[in-house]
């Protein structure tokens, strides 16, 4: 199989600058891993680039997917349970509230949610790629270099049709300890997608999640406030932890946390 850094080379400057000083990045396409970039982009949501990038708040509703308007027409990617999907990333440079540039290193991460919820609830992560501290490179660092980063549908997941969500954390204006005014904390860059899964396993994971509330992200999240410049020696992901089978007898619990309440505990070390 090819590498995702040959799949991609053509699309890695685009990413480069999409990851630069005073740039804003956004999903382009979602295909197969192995497969070229549509020539259409309505792969993802939305599938221009509208001036709400990054999203500063993490109580929006638009860090759902950046946009209210999820039922759009989409171009539906088919994959099945086990397949690797490729995410492709480019660049613009809009509207910005931050007066001081930074270069966008941080995060990569994967929701799924079943179609027919709306795109409200039953979210659950499927990836997450943070910081190596053997090679000192975020997952933006990937982006740069493969225009993009691949990630596998899990296994368990069932047939039928699903949104895909992914997000990239900006930590270069993050440097509060907690969120009080949202104007020095992260930079979310996300979209969605829609995928329908033809061939899959036997059931979702027990603990689903509403986006936004307190059990994605809260505003205290070690993983979303601080300093995060230069060599660290550790870094933990934002978020729940990966979905894992629910057959495997590996689940974290048997709970239900799809609410839109956002009074739950925070995700804490």
């Amino acid at each position: 199989m090819k590498s995702g850094l040959h799949i991609a080379s053509a699309f890695a400057f685009a990413a480069y600058a999409a990851l630069s000083v005073n740039a804003q990045a956004y999903l382009a396409a979602l295909t197969k891993y192995g497969e070229s970039k549509p020539s259409d982009s309505k792969t993802v949501l939305p599938y221009y680039n509208i001036p709400n990038m990054p999203v500063t708040d993490p109580d929006s509703e638009d860090l759902r997917c950046r946009t209210s308007d999820i039922t759009a027409d989409i171009t539906v990617v088919q994959a099945a349970a086990n397949d690797t999907l490729f995410a492709y990333f480019e660049g613009k440079t809009p509207i910005t509230t931050f007066d001081t540039p930074q270069d966008i290193n941080g995060p990569c991460l994967v929701y799924m949610a079943p179609y027919d919820q709306g795109g409200e609830d039953g979210w659950f992560k499927i990836f997450g790629m943070g910081y190596s501290t053997s090679s000192y490179t975020w997952c933006t660092d990937s982006i740069r270099d493969q225009g993009g980063f691949r990630f596998t549908i899990p296994s368990f997941v069932p047939a039928g049709k699903y949104y895909l969500r992914t997000e990239v954390i900006g930590l270069g204006q993050s440097t509060k300890t907690s969120w009080d005014d949202y104007t020095m904390g992260a930079q979310f860059f996300n979209n969605c997608g829609v995928v329908q899964i033809t061939e899959g396993g036997d059931s979702l994971p027990d603990d689903t999640y509403s986006i936004p509330s307190n059990d994605i992200y809260s505003k205290t999240d070690k993983g979303l406030v601080g300093q995060f410049g230069g060599v660290l020696s550790s870094y933990k992901i934002p978020g729940p932890a990966q979905a894992t089978d629910p057959g495997s007898g590996s689940g974290t619990s048997s709970s239900n946390k799809s609410s839109k309440s956002k009074n739950n505990s925070s995700n804490e070390d």
